[in-house]
């Protein structure tokens, strides 16, 4: 195996009562290993670009590239080494450069949710809807307490990355950290500069609005000035959506003869012209 592949080899260290002379219940790898494939599916889903949705679905690419291959498990305890991108049984391949760096963010991921380090977390996977689902899928791999058995997880150097003996409690802690965050999470995004058919305009004062991020419905919503009201799946196309929104509302109201709209779409185009005025 090549310097370059190996770089992409860990190791889940099972161990105590449950795990001597490297045997194992089946049911707790398989339980490990599932998990962790999730792990390394939503990584390659986030280097992706693509947007989570409410049903997380993978492309057959990234199933196919970053399928898990497990090795012959080695003693000391019970450990069983695992190549991320190690084998395709069909579809699409993926470059040395793509699972290398899906392997590095595996990496840094597993060392912060095994430290509970929601910091390092969001700093490795800057989307808010993923690290309430890693961290999930973390837990999800650790064998029930009743079991007798503690996994931890190591680079390709058997340095350990994520301590399985402190792992529960820290787990416990981020996602309690996660989920106040995401409650409490908003932002106040403020608009002066417009721009409507390629004519110049300027809010006075500047146009404000919320944003915040529900990790039930993995959705961005804002509101704001005029009423406004929009919900995205990501952050540019929420943007997008209040640029098309403020132009809409521009045109269609701002612009029209107040005898030709309602007695409520003209109090909105009053306030618009009141607020936004077009600079010289």
């Amino acid at each position: 195996m090549s310097k370059q592949r190996e770089s992409r080899v860990f190791y889940l260290h099972f161990t105590g009562a449950g795990a001597e002379n490297r045997r194992l219940p089946a049911s707790l790898l398989l339980r490990a290993v599932d998990q962790v494939q999730r792990v390394v599916y939503l990584l390659a889903r986030f280097r992706s670009g693509r947007p989570l949705g409410k049903r997380i679905r993978f492309s057959n690419r990234v199933r196919s590239g970053f399928e898990l291959a497990c090795v012959v498990p080695r003693e000391g305890g019970y450990v069983q080494p695992i190549e991320i991108a190690g084998s395709s049984a069909a579809g699409s391949r993926i470059t040395d450069s793509e699972a290398a760096a899906v392997e590095d963010d595996f990496r840094e991921v597993a060392k912060a949710v095994g430290s509970g380090d929601a910091d390092r977390l969001g700093r490795a996977v800057p989307n808010p809807g993923y690290p309430g689902l890693l961290i999930e899928a973390f837990a999800a791999a650790l064998p029930p307490p009743r079991s007798g058995v503690a996994l931890s997880i190591e680079d390709d150097l058997r340095r350990t990355i994520f301590d399985g003996k402190e792992a529960w409690e820290n787990i416990a802690a981020l996602a309690q950290c996660y989920e106040a965050v995401q409650k409490d999470k908003t932002e106040i995004i403020e608009k002066r500069d417009l721009a409507f058919r390629n004519v110049r305009y300027r809010a006075d004062p500047p146009l404000r609005f919320r944003i915040g991020f529900h990790n039930a419905d993995r959705l961005y919503d804002l509101r704001g000035d005029f009423g406004i009201e929009i919900s995205a799946e990501t952050r540019p196309d929420l943007e997008e959506a209040l640029d098309s929104t403020l132009d809409m509302l521009w045109s269609e109201y701002a612009l029209e003869q107040p005898e030709n709209l309602s007695t409520d779409a003209r109090t909105l185009r009053k306030a618009l012209r009141g607020r936004i005025r077009e600079t010289r």
